[in-house]
């Protein structure tokens, strides 16, 4: 049976109110689980430990819009910490997660999001300019592994112009956040400090805003 037949077996079996979807966290962190695990076949397992439980715990309660999150709801996560300890597949499946049950269920509090590489979206821009900023304004969208998209300043070169693309992403994404319901999310090896360091302090203010930032521990599961 795959993950989703059992969550849409759990769901089946839960006496939900109509247009509820129950929360059951232990049920929904198997799932995820059983995604990073179908997304992951290399070696460590995806697995929850002491080291990132809590960080598992905290995001089923923000996809599922639970108000006893840790943080905004209005908010992105902006997951960070070391290379390795395994952001960019923790985001992942919940991604996956959030996209199955967006499907499964109806009425939901689930959006389907969209998931890139800054690596990706900084090469685009070098070829075609900031018109591709419109590509980017779904209403939710997480974008892996910031601070690996140029050069040592996170620079691309368009039309002999050098341009920091993701420092306009975040300005493009941080204007649609106050226009309405909109989240953005990232992955990085770079602390909030960092961002400031690099982007800019106008960038470090908009990122104040826009994410929640949680770091996750450990050590190099790779």
């Amino acid at each position: 049976m795959s993950y989703i037949d059992d969550y849409i077996l759990s769901l089946e079996q839960a006496k939900k109110v109509p247009g509820i979807v129950p929360m059951d966290y232990e049920q929904a962190m198997k799932t995820v689980i059983k995604i990073g695990k179908a997304l992951n076949k290399k070696e460590p397992v995806f697995n929850i430990d002491k080291d990132n439980e809590h960080i598992f715990k905290n995001l089923v309660k923000y996809f599922h819009n639970d108000p006893s999150f840790d943080g905004s709801l209005n908010k992105g996560i902006f997951l960070h910490g070391v290379c390795g300890v395994g952001k960019s597949l923790v985001m992942s499946a919940f991604i996956h997660y959030v996209n199955m049950m967006s499907t499964i269920t109806c009425p939901n509090p689930f959006r389907k999001c969209m998931e890139y590489t800054a690596k990706e979206i900084a090469i685009e821009y070098s070829e075609e300019g900031i018109k591709i900023l419109r590509n980017y304004c779904k209403p939710e969208i997480l974008i892996q592994d910031l601070g690996y998209e140029g050069d040592e300043n996170m620079e691309v070169i368009h039309f002999g112009q050098r341009v920091q693309p993701l420092a306009e992403l975040i300005s493009y994404r941080n204007d649609l956040m106050d226009r309405g319901l909109y989240r953005t999310h990232f992955t990085s090896n770079l602390t909030h400090e960092n961002i400031q360091e690099i982007y800019s302090v106008r960038e470090w203010s908009r990122a104040k805003e826009m994410f929640n930032f949680i770091e996750m521990k450990g050590n190099d599961r790779r």
